[in-house]
């Protein structure tokens, strides 16, 4: 199966949320809340919420923080914007690609990736945790959630890559394996799995999900 490029997938999103309901969901993930609770007792104002989508944890996020908001997806950006602004808090949006931040080294005291670095090939992934950590400030937290390969739906799509999936209308889903997360950047101060109720899209019950929930910081420079 030909390898999609990250303006197909761009796309592919841009033409889904043109035509579905966004998804929307009751609650935010408890261990999403028990982050925001953490950055905001240790006075972290700036964080980054990468692949925002609609906007799900956006909205809440911008009560406490100032949050800059980035998604390859136009209409992402434009469902994620109305919904912040409607009540009434300010958000910076940025079109842009998790595996090519297009912001300098150092520059938030926080980031959130959830469940979007899902999207992505395995030499993709690999950059984008990369990329996360090095905007992260010293001493500044990350929150990644990822989907797990104990997510008990089936599998979409053709097997492309250990635990890839890619699917004929332009999705391309990576299931983590605890193993790979062995390997990411800073020092790791949490990690839980979770089985958990994914929400509503309209009316459809999308059933369950299992993903990872792994906190780490970015070590100051040792003088």
């Amino acid at each position: 199966m030909k390898r999609l490029t990250i303006e197909e997938r761009a796309r592919a999103w841009d033409d889904y949320l043109k035509v579905n309901h966004p998804r929307y969901y009751s609650d935010l993930h408890p261990q999403i809340i028990r982050f925001a609770d953490i950055l905001q007792k240790e006075d972290r104002k700036e964080l980054l919420d990468i692949g925002c989508g609609p906007g799900r944890n956006t909205v809440h996020l911008a009560e406490r923080f100032n949050v800059t908001a980035m998604d390859i997806s136009e209409k992402a950006l434009e469902i994620c914007a109305g919904r912040v602004m409607a009540q009434g808090h300010g958000l910076r949006t940025i079109l842009g690609n998790q595996f090519a931040l297009p912001f300098p080294d150092n520059c938030f005291s926080a980031v959130l990736s959830a469940f979007s670095l899902n999207f992505g090939y395995l030499d993709e992934i690999d950059k984008g945790e990369k990329e996360m950590f090095r905007v992260l400030e010293p001493g500044g937290l990350y929150l990644l959630a990822v989907l797990s390969d104990q997510d008990p739906r089936d599998k979409k799509g053709e097997k492309v890559e250990e635990g890839t999936f890619q699917t004929e209308d332009g999705l391309v889903m990576h299931y983590f394996s605890e193993k790979e997360l062995e390997d990411l950047p800073g020092t790791i101060i949490s990690k839980e799995h979770s089985i958990f109720h994914r929400g509503y899209e309209g009316e459809k019950d999308l059933g369950e999900a299992g993903a990872w929930f792994v906190i780490g910081e970015k070590e100051f420079e040792k003088l």
